[in-house]
């Protein structure tokens, strides 16, 4: 007989005798568990009272063995209202991030941080489900408290310093707020006893691309570089985009694989190196590539945005949204150069209402929509030269348009008006 088999035949022994022997009864239903036994532990629990909290709470354990963890919740939540045990506590809390459920797990964290101060985890995790704009001071203090209760962790200094950056409009005039040179000054501090962990570097990259310091944001991420890794070819090639070196640029985009995430934006950066480079096969080619992928592109952005807010997570779900309103203004643009490029062939003319429709306020897009009209109706082709100037009020070219239109319809003061607008722009 090996051990385990021992241990069951004693466990057995002990609850023959003693059935209401609570601990024996949970490792024995462990063990079964362990082994994928779990039709042994229903068959266990035949022969107890369902009030019992012991088998109740085992009865959600087969729950949670077969993955139907919304069952699980309720039997834990009955369980720890009459008795909040540690083990209860940190299944329930299990449970509920398999389940994303942020409500309950942050009521369990809450738990646990006064049952167990000494666990600086638990006051990291909590610090992360809650609402910055409501619980910053509070935020603050779970993280300095895991900080201290964790030294010698990286973790929560990453963390702090994240939340930092992060709300770092919010925190602007309290006690709390630090400047990005602050900030970073940190992150490089970190680094000289940590030179190689991703999620400082990571970080700071990323503080590194809001201030625009291109060269700090190669230097720091060739410490981690690896070929196969996509955000870091795409972070790396448009730092190098922005420093205008395009050819090594071209080489770093074309290392991301195919995948939703970077597929429009390497795409649609590509094209303009292409374009620089007067390679314009490949840019078309590549213009093509974006335009396919843009609404996959857009999905991926609107289910980032909606689990932002699910985590009270409004400081980066407003980034998130202007992530979406760029990527809709970076669409526009491939339209219409798709448009400029076909302008000649039968249906271009959708390619240009498509880059209305999708940024009704790129200026160029309504300009050359008031030309399409202009030979057809002249109050049409004004209503959009109109629109253009009211995005883009220094657009010479519109001025010029607007000044044909107006005197074509025997409007000859507005027309006067733009033209000497168009002149003072040209001098």
């Amino acid at each position: 007989m090996n051990v385990e088999k021992k241990v069951i035949f004693h466990l057995k022994k002990a609850l023959f005798y003693l059935p209401d022997y609570a601990e024996a009864l949970l490792k024995l239903c462990n063990i079964y568990f362990n082994n994928n036994r779990s039709e042994e532990v229903e068959k266990l629990l035949d022969n107890y009272n369902k009030t019992n909290q012991t088998v109740g709470y085992i009865e959600a354990l087969i729950s949670i063995n077969k993955g139907n963890y919304d069952d699980a919740s309720g039997k834990l939540s009955k369980i720890i209202t009459k008795n909040s045990e540690l083990t209860y506590l940190k299944t329930a809390k299990e449970v509920e991030e398999q389940r994303s459920n942020k409500k309950n797990l942050s009521k369990y964290l809450e738990m646990l941080v006064d049952r167990v101060p000494e666990n600086g985890w638990y006051y990291l995790e909590l610090s992360k489900l809650l609402n910055p704009e409501i619980d910053y001071q509070r935020i603050c203090y779970l993280l300095d408290t895991s900080i201290e209760l964790l030294k010698g962790k990286l973790e929560p200094k990453i963390s702090k310093i994240e939340f930092l950056w992060k709300n770092s409009i919010l925190l602007k005039n309290t006690k709390f707020r630090k400047s990005n040179e602050q900030l970073i000054e940190e992150l490089e501090i970190l680094l000289i006893t940590h030179p190689n962990d991703p999620s400082t570097i990571l970080l700071l990259s990323e503080i590194y691309i809001q201030e625009n310091s291109y060269s700090d944001i190669i230097r720091t991420l060739d410490k981690i570089y690896r070929k196969d890794d996509s955000n870091l070819n795409f972070i790396i090639g448009k730092a190098l985009f922005e420093k205008k070196d395009y050819e090594k640029s071209i080489i770093y985009l074309n290392r991301i694989k195919k995948d939703p995430t970077y597929n429009f934006d390497s795409s649609f950066l590509k094209s303009i190196i292409f374009r620089i480079l007067k390679d314009y096969k490949k840019s078309i080619s590549n213009q093509k590539i974006a335009y396919e992928s843009f609404d996959s592109h857009l999905r991926k952005l609107e289910s980032k945005y909606k689990s932002l807010i699910e985590n009270n997570d409004f400081q980066e779900a407003k980034k998130m949204i202007q992530q979406k309103v760029k990527a809709r203004r970076n669409m526009s643009e491939l339209c219409l150069d798709l448009y400029l490029h076909h302008e000649k062939d039968k249906g271009s003319h959708f390619y240009l209402s498509q880059s209305i429709n999708i940024y009704s306020q790129n200026h160029k897009a309504l300009y050359y929509m008031g030309l399409h009209h202009k030979n057809r109706c002249l109050n049409e082709s004004l209503t959009y030269f109109i629109k253009s100037l009211q995005q883009e009020w220094d657009f010479y070219e519109g001025h010029v348009q607007i000044a044909e239109c107006y005197e074509g319809i025997g409007q000859l003061q507005e027309a006067a008006k733009h033209r000497k607008i168009s002149n003072q722009i040209r001098s």
